[in-house]
């Protein structure tokens, strides 16, 4: 879609200062142009101008995650991550994009098209092969998946498309996203096992947005949903843990957050639950493993459908790296103020680029298939 096609949405964001506690990137950039009004602003200006962003306009569009959480934190859910996501396409369609974004797009563009995997069933690794996670982080996976009774599974590196789009670039997006698919078609595979809610959105759904088909036969699952329902439980630990869930996790909610989580104290309030915050199967899983694991877990307002960004999501972590550090610093603190031991994530990018950041004052960092390691 268009960003023309939001015209009245971007019109009444503008009036939309209450989001302001959901803004992600403003909270730690102290930049009044990051917020989501600011940006609404901008957006209706060129909108009613019919003319493209100027450059500072357009900075300031790619300096955040596509800010599903304002969507999230809006009582009327307004459709914000397609706001950006259309003019961020907008931008790369007229070859406005800034050159950190261009760059990033550059580096994306390099990686091979995947070969034919050979077994039945696969991990995609979709976010692993992102950041250029090791041997390791497929053999955690591969190893979590034997001990719930999964057996041997073939691991397969490559991107869906979902950063480019993320970036706004369609072509590319769909370009990827054909490569997987055309090396699903010409395989004997049955079952892709995905490593993040970001992969496991992407062929769910990504895929058919970019009209992209995947072979009909094709079972795609996500990990931690395979891992929560063998009923197998880790090695249990004495510690906290505090679940992050990536933004990606969003596009697979089962539910919103209720309007209460809006009144203020929400967290301290007699009754005050943690599923009000967003439900949906996505995040029960981890937490299904977690609970299994430790034997305490902490949570704050801004978890699951209201879960901020640790600088991971939309692909800032590649464009203004330092904005995403930001982020991995404010949620690190926020388990060190919960007194969490751990944090644990479903997204192997997350889990990197929290523990790439962390400080020794921070909590530990596992992505979720570390947790039945040794």
């Amino acid at each position: 879609m268009l960003l023309s096609d939001f015209r009245s949405q971007v019109a009444a964001l503008r009036f939309c200062p209450m989001l302001a506690p959901a803004g992600e990137v403003a909270a730690v950039s102290e930049c009044d142009g990051h917020t989501l009004r600011a940006r609404s602003v901008m957006l209706w200006r060129a909108l009613e101008r019919g003319c493209a962003l100027d450059g500072r306009s357009t900075e300031l569009l790619f300096q955040s995650t596509l800010d599903s959480i304002s969507q999230a934190y809006d009582p009327y859910h307004a459709p914000v991550w397609q706001i950006m996501r259309a003019a961020r396409t907008d931008a790369v369609a007229t070859g406005g994009v800034p050159e950190p974004v261009a760059g990033a797009l550059d580096e994306l563009a390099k990686f091979a098209a995947p070969s034919v995997p050979q077994a039945k069933r696969i991990m995609l690794l979709g976010e692993i092969v992102l950041f250029g996670g090791d041997a390791s982080h497929g053999k955690s996976l591969a190893e979590a998946l034997r001990v719930a009774g999964h057996g041997d599974v073939e691991a397969w590196p490559a991107l869906t498309g979902a950063t480019a789009l993320a970036f706004g670039d369609r072509e590319l997006a769909r370009r990827q996203a054909e490569a997987i698919a055309g090396g699903l078609a010409n395989s004997v595979v049955e079952e892709v096992i995905c490593d993040s809610p970001e992969t496991f959105w992407a062929l769910s759904s990504m895929f058919a947005d970019l009209e992209v088909k995947l072979p009909d036969t094709i079972q795609v699952s996500l990990f931690s949903r395979l891992l929560a329902d063998s009923g197998v439980a880790p090695e249990k630990s004495n510690r906290t843990v505090y679940v992050h869930d990536s933004r990606a996790s969003y596009l697979l909610r089962q539910g919103e957050a209720d309007s209460v989580t809006l009144e203020p104290g929400f967290r301290w309030q007699p009754g005050a639950k943690e599923e009000l915050c967003g439900f949906g199967a996505v995040y029960e899983h981890v937490r299904v493993v977690a609970d299994t694991a430790y034997d305490r877990r902490e949570w704050d307002l801004w978890t699951r459908g209201l879960a901020k960004s640790c600088g991971s999501d939309d692909g800032l972590w590649m464009s203004y790296p330092e904005i995403a550090r930001k982020l991995a610093l404010a949620r690190l603190d926020e388990a060190v103020e919960l007194q969490a031991d751990v944090i644990v994530t479903d997204s192997p990018l997350a889990a990197w680029w929290l523990a790439k950041n962390r400080q020794p004052r921070h909590p530990a960092v596992a992505w979720l298939p570390e947790l039945f390691g040794n």
